[in-house]
């Protein structure tokens, strides 16, 4: 299963940083993936760290690292 496998406390908390983050984007602000290939819906259907892209992969890291931060 691994730190950030399918159902894992640490994965979910990322995920959940991550929508956090994407919901305080406001209008006019880039977003810091490419939204139209993969959204936040499949964001929430991911099982793990390993099913997003590769931007969603580095926005997932820079989640991490703010958790780990607080």
């Amino acid at each position: 299963m691994g730190k950030y496998g399918a159902g894992s406390p640490a994965w979910n908390r990322v995920k959940e940083l991550m929508i956090t983050e994407l919901a305080g984007i406001l209008p006019g602000e880039e977003y810091p993936v490419d939204m139209s290939s993969f959204s936040r819906m499949d964001l929430l259907r991911s099982n793990s760290i390993n099913d997003l892209p590769p931007d969603w992969k580095k926005f997932a890291a820079v989640c991490e690292k703010k958790l780990d931060e607080l």
